[in-house]
């Protein structure tokens, strides 16, 4: 499934025949980006970990009808949209100023996220909290697999490791 969420956030396509009866060809292609909502952690592969952005949400103190965040969502759309247009319009005219010296995977993004940041008048690097953001989420996927917690619990208490090497793998020729 996270491969699948890879592909999908970055671009790809499935090929198979039209018909069992034909040689034709039918190719889908998708890009589109993705939301996930969970309460335990859902990207754990490195490669998922890579495109994700996560958001630690805050805990919902109080509650409220549909009907009444409806209301308030539409009372404060044209505000929220006029908002996101000022700055698509200075992010695009910040863009073409903007370089990063050592740009990391999802390059792209992480310029744009850049140019954002810049144009919001932020003082810290958006590249920075992106990279951040994705140590955070490597912890996590840590934490969330058994293995990973028991070697870390043994590197813990031992500080030394006198077993088996890989040169002990290794077959000599006599």
């Amino acid at each position: 499934m996270q491969d699948a969420l890879c592909t999908l956030s970055t671009g790809g396509g499935f090929s198979t025949r039209k018909l069992y009866s034909d040689s034709d060809e039918s190719v889908i292609e998708v890009k589109r980006p993705v939301i996930i909502n969970g309460i335990s952690a859902v990207a754990t592969r490195p490669d998922l970990i890579d495109r994700v952005i996560h958001i630690d949400l805050p805990k919902i103190r109080g509650h409220q009808t549909e009907e009444k965040l409806k209301l308030a969502f539409d009372n404060d759309l044209p505000h929220i949209l006029g908002g996101l247009l000022t700055i698509f319009s200075r992010t695009l005219q910040i863009l073409p100023s903007i370089s990063i010296e050592k740009l990391p995977r999802m390059a792209d993004f992480v310029l744009l996220g850049e140019a954002i940041h810049k144009a919001q008048n932020h003082n810290i690097s958006f590249s920075k909290i992106f990279l951040a953001n994705r140590t955070e989420s490597l912890r996590r996927s840590l934490e969330s697999s058994p293995v990973a917690m028991a070697i870390q619990e043994f590197i813990s208490v031992r500080k030394e490791y006198t077993g088996m090497t890989w040169s002990s793998f290794l077959i000599h020729p006599s």
